[in-house]
């Protein structure tokens, strides 16, 4: 994702701390479309895949959205479960939570995503 903070910056500009907008025409965004933030470190580039706690055990799938724009959710929900001394384990092998294809509507796509989600779960299932 450092190639996306480099873009970021070369590529867009920032708004009122809102947003960006992009600094020249892109093909598939219209012009002055306020667009989220890129954080400069990601919520999974941000924590450890483990952090302690002594009671329950609980898997963050952060997805794309908060991982990369709004990772102040995720510093929420672990900031919450650290106060509960809840374990927190938190998959490094996520990608994508499949939003953007069932919005697209992408059947292939959200298939092959659903499968990758399903397998990183199982194996948390089985620790």
């Amino acid at each position: 994702m450092k190639l996306g903070w480099v873009f970021k910056s070369c590529g867009f500009k920032e708004v009122d701390k809102k947003g960006m907008v992009a600094r020249f025409n892109l093909p598939i965004i219209k012009a002055d479309r306020l667009l989220p933030s890129l954080s400069k470190v990601s919520f999974l580039n941000k924590y450890p895949s483990r952090i302690e706690g002594k009671k329950q055990k609980v898997a963050i799938f952060i997805g794309c959205l908060a991982n990369y724009n709004y990772t102040e959710i995720g510093d929420s929900l672990v900031e919450v479960l650290k106060e509960l001394d809840i374990e927190i384990i938190i998959p490094k092998e996520q990608k994508c939570c499949a939003a953007p294809a069932i919005l697209q509507e992408t059947s292939i796509l959200l298939r092959l995503l659903q499968s990758k989600i399903l397998s990183i779960l199982r194996a948390f299932l089985m620790r």
